[in-house]
């Protein structure tokens, strides 16, 4: 089995089940996931806890600012 530990995987459409299924195999090879989706709660970037895995994160990824800056954000955390 791979093993994924101290790598980020990037999600996008988190919130739908092919995604969730692929964020749960990649958490089991210990990997720190980021879930990105639209449906996800909005939150501000300080109340975002990287201690959960997943950690979901609400974005739309039409918008090329706010992905800069998620990236940004889990780049510094």
């Amino acid at each position: 089995m791979l093993n994924f530990d101290e790598k980020v995987v990037f999600i996008t459409g988190g919130g739908g089940g092919i995604a969730e299924s692929t964020a749960e195999r990649f958490i089991e090879r210990k990997a720190k996931v980021i879930s990105t989706d639209i449906t996800f709660q909005p939150r501000n970037f300080e109340d975002i806890s990287f201690e959960e895995n997943p950690v979901k994160i609400h974005l739309d990824v039409t918008d090329k600012d706010r992905v800069a800056e998620v990236i940004d954000l889990v780049e510094k955390n």
